[in-house]
């Protein structure tokens, strides 16, 4: 018998296999803690807050009454979290209703849904990016168009202004 000392040697695919479980190790206790999840926007003590207003038109008198405080607002394309509205503010909007009938020569009421203008409050954390103004990643400028949603209903808005809530 001899006393020869084995020597331990690492080839290529060893070193790979063993990086590949170190990776999957810290990915399981990532996922476990948490931390993998975005902030949908909850809003504590030291959070930096922003109220904006959306101004939507032509919205159907269903969607009108179920906009209700307390909705979470979400982006509609991106499915991202935009805040929760706080104050509501809707008001019939008047259209002329009247149409010329060319065959009788005689205004007539046409027929068509009443639609409302709303105009509501949203507040959401953000974070300052440049000198952007970001909610869940995304800009939010005063006049800016986008489509929102919520559980119950989409509709399209014009963002009118914009201040910080100091807390």
């Amino acid at each position: 018998m001899t006393n020869e000392k084995k020597k331990l040697h690492f080839n290529f695919i060893d070193v790979l296999i063993i990086l590949a479980f170190v990776v999957v190790i810290i990915g399981f206790s990532y996922y476990a803690t948490g931390h993998w999840q975005t902030n949908s926007g909850g809003i504590s003590e030291t959070t930096n807050v922003v109220r904006y207003t959306l101004h939507a038109e032509d919205v159907p008198e269903s969607v009108a009454k179920m906009i209700s405080e307390g909705d979470e607002l979400k982006d509609a394309s991106k499915d991202t979290f935009k805040g929760k509205i706080v104050k509501i503010n809707a008001n019939e909007k008047f259209v002329d209703k009247e149409a010329f009938d060319s065959i009788n020569g005689i205004y007539t009421q046409s027929e068509h849904p009443t639609k409302y203008m709303v105009d509501f409050d949203v507040e959401s954390a953000y974070v300052l990016s440049g000198n952007a103004i970001c909610i869940d990643g995304a800009e939010v400028k005063v006049g800016k168009k986008s489509t929102y949603k919520s559980d119950n209903y989409a509709l399209s808005a014009v963002v009118t202004r914009i201040e910080e809530i100091q807390r």
